[in-house]
């Protein structure tokens, strides 16, 4: 209820090269580091991986396409 915006990374069970728990840890590992953002929660159901951390900015993803 603190309407603060986070990302919110989901990841099927099922994929050949799961990455999203390892993902997690590595935010975990670094989480002192500047430029990390902080994992909030991570689950798993019985379809998906969800992990919720930190929105810190555009992802390198959306900043390669605004420079085309």
């Amino acid at each position: 209820q603190t309407r603060v915006e986070v990302a919110v990374k989901v990841e099927k069970v099922d994929v050949r090269h799961p990455q999203l728990i390892y993902e997690s840890r590595v935010y975990r590992y670094f989480r002192e580091g500047i430029g990390f953002p902080h994992v909030h929660y991570v689950t798993r159901t019985p379809s998906f991986t969800i992990m919720i951390l930190d929105l810190l900015g555009p992802s390198l993803e959306d900043l390669f396409n605004f420079c085309n």
